[in-house]
């Protein structure tokens, strides 16, 4: 299924539409052996007010969902739009991921980037790839507003991914990536030598920042933990973790504000920080307040 320009009202006010593109209760499965490329999901160009609910789609040699590329329009988003139970086993390729959460954009003042996206229990499975992949690959200077933003995750599972589980960035991007939130994560077993969970953008690039992790766990297995290679203002707060060592790398583009908590095990995570890096963070033992403050107890 593909969408494009799929609003209606003013050609720059995707918000404006009433009835943008639903796709509700339904199952495709395609075929691995296959040579042919197959996608599920695709919104080309601009698109706003989308509602997909409860559709999975199996054995697929391109992406389970995309967003964001351009085909007819010089700009490409998806704004405003609710994912329901969403399931993708077995997609993605080696290039392609199986979610593709992206954003293109042009120097024009005034025009947006993908933002505004509720997903509310996404499961990918045997990527053969990224499993989730968020990006912004361009700034452009006379369009700040150009940028991937405001994406919330309630119950998300990634497991069992070719690369990476969840990118957030790539190291070619420039654009602006923020207020990326997860509720409730579930990231198993990336492919060995890759992360459970990566932030990163080129380091001349815009830094991602108000990036969240609440709740849920992270289980490596052969993969490692998290990779917070450029990143700032980042709260990752799990009820526990476990990898291949190290549970989390600091590259140097790692910036202030960066919270990490594992339930009090976070001490005992083994850390990584790229040559030369003054080291950003002391895990230490975490400091117990315990009585009535207000009494003085």
């Amino acid at each position: 299924f593909t969408w494009s320009e799929a609003f209606s009202g003013p050609a720059d006010s995707p918000s404006a539409n009433p009835d943008g593109a639903i796709l509700h209760g339904l199952t495709i499965q395609g075929s691995r052996i296959s040579s042919n490329a197959q996608s599920g999901a695709v919104f080309y160009d601009r698109n706003g007010e989308a509602l997909i609910k409860d559709v999975n789609f199996y054995y697929l040699n391109g992406a389970c969902l995309s967003v964001g590329h351009s085909l007819h329009q010089p700009q490409a988003y998806l704004v405003e739009s609710s994912i329901d139970n969403l399931r993708c086993f077995y997609t993605g390729t080696s290039s392609v991921p199986a979610v593709d959460i992206t954003t293109t954009g042009q120097n024009v003042a005034g025009t947006q980037g993908t933002n505004e996206l509720n997903f509310h229990q996404l499961d990918i499975v045997a990527s053969a790839g990224v499993g989730l992949s968020i990006r912004s690959p361009t700034y452009y200077a006379g369009a700040p507003g150009v940028q991937t933003a405001a994406i919330y995750f309630l119950g998300l599972r990634v497991e069992q991914s070719g690369q990476d589980n969840i990118d957030i960035g790539n190291v070619s991007d420039t654009g602006q990536i923020h207020d990326i939130h997860i509720f409730g994560l579930q990231s198993i077993n990336p492919a060995p030598g890759h992360y459970a969970l990566a932030v990163t953008t080129s380091l001349g690039g815009q830094q991602p920042y108000a990036i969240s992790v609440r709740g849920g766990g992270i289980n490596g297995g052969s993969g490692h933990g998290i990779n917070l290679d450029n990143v700032r203002m980042a709260t990752i707060d799990l009820d526990g973790m476990v990898s291949t060592s190290p549970n989390v790398r600091f590259g140097a583009g790692a910036g202030g504000d960066i919270e990490l908590t594992g339930n009090g095990n976070e001490r005992e995570w083994t850390y990584a920080y790229s040559p030369g890096m003054t080291v950003p963070l002391d895990p230490g033992v975490p400091a117990l307040i315990r009585g009535i403050p207000t009494s003085g107890n």
